[in-house]
């Protein structure tokens, strides 16, 4: 099984080839409303400063941060 750190550093680097230079990127960690977690913050979050970018959690069944995630991809 690939790690989610892969996952995620290749959809970043398909980001880079195809979309235009400068487009903000932003790591959502989602679910976060979940007892159980895949991925722990401070793992997060020293991936997204790794691959330049800012981390938000986020979840959709209590409206937890989605707005502002979005807020934070228009910059």
């Amino acid at each position: 099984m690939r790690s989610v750190h892969t996952d995620v550093r290749s959809w970043f680097d398909a980001i880079d080839t195809h979309a235009v230079e400068g487009v903000n990127k932003v790591l959502v960690g989602c679910k976060v409303d979940l007892e159980k977690r895949a991925v722990s913050i401070e793992a997060a979050q020293t991936l997204a400063k790794d691959l330049g970018c800012q981390y938000i959690e986020t979840s959709s069944k209590d409206d937890t941060n989605v707005q502002k995630a979005f807020e934070m991809l228009m910059g």
